[in-house]
């Protein structure tokens, strides 16, 4: 293995080794400290101030797994201060100004002590990827997954049996900000859902003008406030499990949609997907775990998103210590049409006045849509309370509810510039 890396035999030189908290790169550090422990490598992180909480944890176990020290730098400010700085003027794919001054300016600085001297830097690059690593006149980039082809079951079976997979990977596909901008939008759901610190945080930073900030202000109570029953209680509603409810759709609650849409215009319609964990017992089957992954004004658009969410479950079963056939045959997946009060429930997007982190999105937004989503479908047809002191009971009905089988995603949903992170992100 090691013929094949004739850049670790230069001993006179500096062999630099960024990681970022996540799979490839971790499994990189574990990968090199085996085959070469004699050379004394730079590990290196770039710290951007607002990483996903999770991703310190990985650095730390990291550290003490393999006893190395990983070098933490910074830029002079954080993400949040330079956005404060910039008047509100966030990232983008447009605009990546958050990459080049909070990674590759304090990377550039950093390598100055090394100035004269041969310099290799180790990236994380898989032989399945096609994506291009960062490259430096100061610095010779090597790719070790390329040249030992190892592909993402490789990587993954290495940190499975060593230091574990990051948890980060639960519901990101990679490390990176916790508000990164080039999330996908069942990610940001998922940051709602499982980190609200840090998607509040991610809402406070985005600048609304005031009609999109008063368009989706109307928010449930907690549903089980209102219900009396304890949040552990609640549940999404389940079709009859088996194998045969695997792709079908309950033909009655379509037909019934349609007919409400055309009889009740003062009903909002909207699509919310949930996955369930099921394991098929010897005596029925058993929902384990059930979360809700994301919504939609599109029955379509929601399948698409479905589709590249369940692609990311089955590449990283081991974070939920399962085999990729384990995750295959328990998940599934829901989709549910429900209607709520036209007056209340906003689908419309935010205006290209409002700064966002993605254009047509917003925090906000996403908020509003999700737990009206969670207190209709919790509720299964009962009034709604809105957050407001005045506020009456908001009507709120589920008219269909469809098991879904995903399919492979087109070439185009993978590729999508809008959500392909800069290669210093990695770092």
């Amino acid at each position: 293995m090691r013929s094949l890396l004739p850049e670790l035999s230069d001993t006179d030189a500096v062999h630099v080794l960024p990681v970022s908290g996540g799979a490839d790169s971790s499994a990189l550090a574990v990968l090199l400290t085996r085959i070469a422990p004699e050379i004394s490598f730079r590990y290196l992180f770039t710290d951007t101030g607002s990483e996903d909480p999770s991703v310190y944890a990985s650095l730390d176990r990291l550290e003490q797994y393999l006893g190395i020290r990983i070098e933490r730098i910074e830029a002079e400010k954080s993400l949040v201060q330079l956005v404060e700085q910039y008047n509100g003027f966030l990232p983008s794919a447009r605009e990546r100004w958050c990459t080049r001054a909070l990674k590759l300016e304090p990377f550039k600085a950093w390598l100055k002590q090394f100035a004269g001297q041969r310099m290799k830097m180790y990236v994380g690059i898989r032989a399945d990827e096609d994506r291009l690593a960062f490259v430096s006149p100061e610095i010779d980039t090597v790719m070790p997954f390329v040249s030992l082809g190892m592909k993402r079951e490789q990587v993954f079976a290495l940190l499975s049996e060593t230091v574990g997979v990051p948890a980060l990977y639960k519901h990101r596909s990679r490390s990176g900000c916790g508000v990164c901008p080039f999330m996908r939008f069942y990610e940001v759901v998922a940051l709602m859902t499982t980190s609200p610190v840090v998607f509040h945080q991610g809402r406070c930073m985005e600048k609304l003008v005031t009609e999109d900030e008063v368009l989706h202000a109307a928010l449930p109570e907690p549903y089980w406030q209102t219900s009396g029953q304890a949040r552990n209680w609640l549940g999404f509603p389940q079709p009859a499990w088996g194998q045969s409810t695997r792709g079908a759709s309950h033909a009655p609650g379509l037909a019934r949609r349609r007919e409400a849409s055309l009889f009740e215009p003062d009903r909002q319609g909207l699509w919310v997907a949930v996955e369930f964990w099921v394991h098929d017992s010897y005596l029925e089957p058993v929902v384990w775990r059930q979360e809700l992954v994301s919504v939609s004004t599109s029955h379509a658009g929601l399948q698409r998103q479905i589709d590249m969410h369940a692609q990311h479950r089955l590449a990283s079963a081991e974070v939920w210590y399962l085999t990729e056939e384990e995750m295959q045959r328990e998940l599934r997946y829901v989709l549910y049409y429900i209607e709520v009060d036209a007056g209340v429930l906003q689908v419309g997007r935010p205006s290209k006045a409002s700064y966002t982190w993605q254009q047509g999105h917003s925090f906000a937004r996403t908020e509003h849509l999700v737990k009206w989503a969670q207190a209709a479908l919790w509720s299964q047809g009962e009034a709604v309370m809105p957050r407001t002191e005045a506020g009456s009971a908001v009507g709120a009905e589920l008219l269909a509810i469809e098991p879904y089988q995903p399919k492979t995603p087109d070439v185009d949903d993978v590729y999508d510039e809008r959500y392909v992170a800069c290669s210093m992100c990695a770092m």
